[in-house]
């Protein structure tokens, strides 16, 4: 099956269903753990997630994506990974929406210039929609983030996960038990809403999505906005960091404890 059609791997329900996800995810990060002179180190690791659900639809999809393209498009944003050096941004686009409905559309790469930069938003471009509707399972989306960045062949000084959406969990782990493993990892959770259906959403994802060192929330009015929304928030992700001193490089546990 080809990468790109990869799809996050089922987990069973229930409590033993979530023992085996945590017993299985362990034996990955066994193996990944000691093989630090296999993995490449960047400046940052970046997992855009981008909602992909039924309240989503084909005219709505396709503004999310033109906005990402656009936005790796802008002359600041690549001037921004620019200013990022040799080690540059590795950078990864997935799509979620319900349980077990989660695909990494466009497999972890690195990007160092504006040139690298434009080639991805190509590949944005290119990339079709692989989930035609589903529920809207964040902490599922969050989960498959942490699996994504603890199995990819990078090390990050900073971690960070973009995600959008425009509604509330409705399935699956809640988010903010996957939003506290993450962040006990020391990976950063940003948030782009969209208002379009429910004005109230910045403050659900303040208080159940994000976590992390400098974590924020930006809103976008419609889908129309998105693109300059995304902008922004890639400049705010890929300039300096918003804390004072280095985590180091860390690799998310979603076997630690958590809802």
């Amino acid at each position: 099956m080809p990468a790109a059609l990869r799809t996050a791997w089922y987990a069973p329900c229930g409590l033993l269903g979530h023992m085996l996800q945590a017993l299985a995810l362990v034996g990955l990060l066994v193996a990944l753990l000691p093989r630090p002179a296999l993995a490449q180190g960047v400046e940052i690791e970046l997992l855009l997630a981008v909602d992909s659900s039924s309240s989503i639809d084909r005219d709505e999809f396709d503004q999310q994506m033109r906005g990402l393209a656009e936005a790796f498009r802008s002359p600041l944003v690549g001037a921004a990974i620019t200013a990022l050096g040799e080690g540059g941004v590795a950078v990864a686009l997935m799509q979620w929406a319900g349980r077990n409905q989660q695909i990494l559309a466009a497999e972890w790469r690195v990007l160092r210039t504006a040139e690298d930069a434009k080639a991805f938003a190509d590949y944005l471009d290119a990339t079709p929609r692989f989930i035609e509707g589903g529920s809207t399972a964040i902490g599922e989306a969050l989960r498959e983030a942490a699996a994504s960045l603890s199995s990819n062949a990078y090390l990050g000084r900073r971690l960070v996960v973009d995600i959008s959406g425009d509604g509330v969990n409705n399935e699956g782990a809640k988010p903010a038990g996957w939003r506290d493993r993450l962040v006990a990892a020391g990976v950063t959770i940003n948030a782009l809403v969209i208002l379009n259906e429910d004005p109230s959403l910045p403050e659900f994802f303040s208080a159940e999505v994000i976590g992390g060192h400098g974590a924020f929330v930006l809103t976008a009015a419609d889908y129309a906005a998105y693109g300059a929304a995304i902008e922004h928030k890639l400049l705010q992700e890929l300039g300096p960091p918003q804390f004072v001193g280095d985590p180091g490089p860390q690799r998310p546990d979603p076997a630690g404890s958590g809802g």
